[in-house]
């Protein structure tokens, strides 16, 4: 995938959705810092998109930001009800955020 979204960057420098797809590699990596970076470089373009929402929260929930990652979880959780792994990820930040 990494060789892919470089290839998609030469084509189209800057790509959000390239840059997105790293910041994944990053984050399942556990290079939370990269990929909260490569999230930044998108300028935003992606932020309401369900994915980006989702490894946000993630982020923030690797990184002890529990309140943050409950409300961006929240926030998906408004946009797809019936997602049961957003609502039980929702849940663990609620918890630990105490």
């Amino acid at each position: 995938m990494l060789a892919a979204t470089r290839r998609a960057q030469r084509a189209r420098p800057g790509s959000p959705q390239a840059l997105y797809l790293q910041a994944v590699l990053a984050a399942r990596a556990g290079r939370t810092e990269l990929a909260r970076g490569l999230l930044q470089k998108t300028g935003g373009a992606i932020d309401s998109l369900p994915g980006a929402i989702l490894l946000s929260g993630a982020l923030d929930y690797a990184e002890g930001r529990f309140e943050q990652a409950g409300a961006m979880w929240r926030g998906l959780a408004r946009q797809q009800p019936l997602n049961v792994s957003v609502r039980r990820l929702l849940g663990a930040a609620l918890l630990r955020s105490g």
